[in-house]
């Protein structure tokens, strides 16, 4: 068996990820990568499964994949993506506030709605002749926490037992990527070494 055209293929849609321009690129790409990430998974399995010794060597594996924090979060974001309509990755907006000369100031209060395309920022201060800049970014896009089929499920801390302290989705789905590309290769060491 070789899946190399499928890894090429979950590879391109990360680098896809990276080189995204419009955050509807982004995620499309992210979910690509998701189907494609399962369909190697269970390939592997589909594919060695009538093996005498595949159970023994999947046990650790299917374990894994129930227990490991990053490889249950994927797993369970790629059904998330495919069957139901919330999403697995958010790119916030940031709304930066600063008085155009440097001067400091106090809010009492500030309120933002979204209303028909328009951002309204209310402020309460009782500062007078303040000349305010807004400015408004997107944030990168990060792992949020999900619900499907009545479970939530919260980015991975940790992997393989090492902690991961970024939600970053390029970076998580490598890691999640070379697990399964281990997964690969042991199945396949194993069916050469027999040689059945």
């Amino acid at each position: 068996m070789n899946d190399n055209h499928e890894i090429q293929r979950a590879e391109k849609h990360l680098d896809d990820m990276a080189n995204a321009k419009l955050i509807s690129d982004y995620e499309a790409s992210w979910q690509e990568f998701l189907y494609r990430l399962e369909r190697i998974w269970e390939r592997g399995r589909l594919h060695y499964a009538k093996e005498n010794w595949y159970p023994k060597l999947y046990g650790p594996y299917a374990k894994l994949r129930k227990k490991d924090p990053l490889i249950k979060y994927l797993k369970q974001a790629r059904n998330a993506e495919t069957h139901t309509i919330a999403g697995t990755i958010s790119s916030p907006l940031s709304v930066q506030l600063k008085e155009k000369y440097g001067r400091p100031f106090s809010i009492k209060y500030l309120e933002t709605t979204f209303e028909d395309g328009v951002l309204t920022v209310s402020i309460d201060t009782q500062e007078l002749f303040f000349d305010f800049d807004t400015k408004i970014s997107r944030d990168a896009p990060q792992l949020t926490r999900f619900k499907s089929r009545r479970d939530w499920y919260n980015p991975p801390t940790s992997h393989l037992g090492n902690t991961i302290s970024s939600r970053n989705p390029i970076l998580v789905g490598k890691l999640g990527l070379e697990t399964c590309k281990s997964f690969l290769t042991e199945l396949h060491e194993k069916k050469m070494k027999i040689g059945t």
